[in-house]
């Protein structure tokens, strides 16, 4: 699975879903994309960016098999899909999803954070391995569909929290800072984030 506006190929293994805009006036319905829909209930997750030109998607594209004797943390449909995270021009009807290359302690994503005021970038969180019980805090840039880290030490949820943290677990502040809420030793507490630096408490 490459990055970039690859076209996914058609797979009997793997169901397609259509996304459409409807005008509500004219009831007239424009294609926007063909995303896979993997058929497990709750796994599709789709923001629209703040200027309405773009969705951020985790799609499910399949099931995660667990090793042999490897523990499943949650018994919850979310943890349990492998999901692509990818880009959709809604100023481009029909065109190709723009898939975003993950970096390795991102294979797994879990949810969506929210989109960056500027429409630029995605916050989401994230696991490298099914038996994590913590999951990192990336950004995904929608223009060069790269994903980083950010906010090491950092990880968004614990394991007492269950799959879902209890609030918000992230919210942006400007277009390069969010707020986390976040457990670099041991308790949860609040810390301002960005790209290439340290969390502040």
């Amino acid at each position: 699975m490459g990055s970039g506006a690859e076209r996914i190929p058609r797979d009997d293994r793997v169901n397609h879903a259509v996304i459409q805009i409807v005008d509500a006036d004219t009831r007239k319905a424009t294609r926007v994309a063909t995303i896979p829909a993997y058929p497990l209930h709750g796994a599709l997750s789709l923001a629209i960016a703040p200027d309405r030109r773009s969705i951020a998607m985790l799609a499910p594209v399949g099931a995660i098999q667990p090793a042999r004797g490897q523990r499943v943390p949650y018994n919850d449909a979310e943890w349990l899909v492998e999901k692509r995270l990818g880009f959709i021009d809604l100023a481009a009807p029909g065109a190709a999803v723009r898939w975003v290359e993950l970096p390795v302690e991102a294979r797994y994503p879990v949810e969506l954070l929210g989109w960056a005021p500027d429409a630029r970038s995605v916050a989401f969180r994230a696991r490298a391995a099914l038996p994590d019980t913590t999951t990192p805090l990336f950004v995904a840039s929608a223009d060069t569909l790269a994903a980083q880290r950010i906010a090491a030490p950092l990880t968004v949820g614990t394991a007492s929290a269950g799959p879902y943290p209890d609030d918000r677990a992230a919210m942006w502040v400007d277009a390069r800072q969010l707020l986390v809420k976040g457990r670099p030793d041991g308790r949860d507490d609040w810390w301002l984030v960005k790209a290439g630096a340290a969390p502040v408490n």
